[in-house]
């Protein structure tokens, strides 16, 4: 089999199919078959692992990653419930990953023609991106023009610049032609592209939360009774209504200062979980800055809901300095180094965490033992010279830079404790 690299946020059913082309299948079931045989030749039991596994392994991508990167899980599980809020590459991930890993949010196959020409002119070929699969994203974030629907039933079957030179590629249907520089829409495409980089979903009280506190400072109603405006009134008098048609399910059913369940359930505290893209339109209904946004959602997550007396309402109780600068250290050490690992520990979102531990010099140290800038770093830090320990490794010395100003000097002590350790205690459980 020729392996297939997964490029940039590449969505995995299309690479999928691009492995398959690459290595000459016709049909789907010659591509599993493929990808099968491959794995079991390599000593894999497949019939325990799930697709965004398998092509994880075949393309020799770790699998927390890979799900990570290139599946759409962060917009389908934008929130849980306590105890089911496990990061979306947890150990007992079978229970999802199986019937939400490949799917995406919006059907068809979506490009954007800039992007196309980028990637031609860079890589010779192009490939689906996951940002241009999310319900309501009419545009491409990074060009800021509309994308292009394939026109055929089976979009990823082939490359998006094969579709072009066959002039398959329809415009979407956009309200604006271009991305808005401000406003609710331009809110709404970078909420929902920065949700695809989150590794596990809010715990669903965190987020009611959230939004019950923000509509208030709107002077919104939260209950079901009462004379004030809802989220949802609020967010039909900023959306184009065009755009509303088109992506808000139930539209012409809605009545002013009538509940719209499919929004203005999402704030009322202990109820199910929300769609990813209704969730996406209460945050940019209710949030002028998309930073402001994250972190509050991040920093709510970050803890868990602590309850003062019978009857009270929940509230967070944060973390304080001790934790950061004392005691995180030996999460780190009992983690070994994995911030992955830790966020599953610590009920910490993945992304807020790897900014807290960057800046106490703390990076992940998943690869020390198999990756060639881990070593030169070893090498140096044993007193082996600069330029010879980066010769040796055959790395680039910017990267052996890049990792020495990244790490404090606590960082070799955890690696050289960590390799010492048999290999079974010094690595996470494979994803399942």
């Amino acid at each position: 089999m020729i392996k297939v690299e997964a490029m940039l946020d590449e969505l995995s059913i299309g690479h999928e199919n691009r492995i398959g082309w690459i290595n000459g299948c016709r049909t789907p079931k010659e591509i599993a078959s493929l990808i099968r045989e491959t794995l079991t030749e390599q000593g894999y039991e497949v019939s325990t692992l799930s697709r965004l596994h398998q092509l994880a392994l075949v393309s020799d991508k770790d699998p927390f990653e890979y799900v990570r990167l290139h599946s759409m899980l962060a917009v389908l599980r934008v929130a849980a419930k306590g105890g089911v809020n496990m990061p979306h590459y947890a150990d007992n991930v079978h229970e999802f990953a199986p019937r939400l890993g490949m799917l995406t949010p919006r059907s068809g196959g979506y490009c954007c023609i800039k992007c196309i020409e980028d990637d031609l002119q860079n890589r010779n070929f192009s490939w689906y991106r996951r940002k241009h699969h999310l319900i309501g994203v009419d545009w491409c974030l990074e060009h800021g023009c509309s994308l292009s629907k394939v026109d055929s039933a089976v979009p990823f079957t082939q490359c998006p610049h094969l579709w072009l030179s066959e002039n398959r590629l329809v415009p979407v249907n956009a309200c604006e032609p271009n991305l808005p520089e401000e406003g609710f829409l331009r809110r709404y495409v970078e909420v929902a592209t920065k949700l695809l980089e989150r590794d596990r979903p809010f715990q669903v009280e965190n987020v009611s939360l959230c939004l019950a506190k923000r509509a208030e400072q709107y002077n919104l109603r939260i209950g079901r009774l009462g004379k004030r405006p809802l989220i949802s009134d609020r967010l039909f008098e900023i959306a184009p209504n065009d755009w509303l048609k088109q992506h808000l399910s139930a539209f012409d059913t809605k009545i002013p200062l009538v509940y719209f369940n499919r929004i203005d359930l999402l704030a009322l505290y202990k109820q199910s979980p929300g769609l990813g893209d209704a969730y996406v339109m209460a945050i940019a209904v209710l949030y002028e800055s998309v930073e402001e946004a994250l972190f509050d959602l991040s920093s709510m997550n970050e803890v868990g809901l602590v309850s003062k007396g019978k009857g009270s309402k929940k509230r967070p109780s944060r973390r304080g300095a001790q934790f950061w600068e004392g005691n995180i250290w030996s999460e780190y050490l009992e983690a070994n180094g994995m911030h992955s690992e830790m966020a599953n520990r610590l009920n910490i979102e993945r992304g807020y965490l790897g900014r807290r531990l960057s800046d106490l010099g703390l990076p992940t140290l998943r690869g020390i033992d198999t990756s060639p800038v881990w070593r030169a770093f070893l090498r140096f830090m044993e007193g082996e010279e600069f330029a010879k320990s980066c010769a040796l490794e055959n790395i680039d010395q910017a990267e052996l830079e890049t990792q020495l100003r990244n790490c404090s000097r606590r960082v070799y002590k955890a690696v050289q404790k960590i390799l010492s350790k048999p290999l079974n205690q010094r690595r996470t459980k494979p994803l399942t």
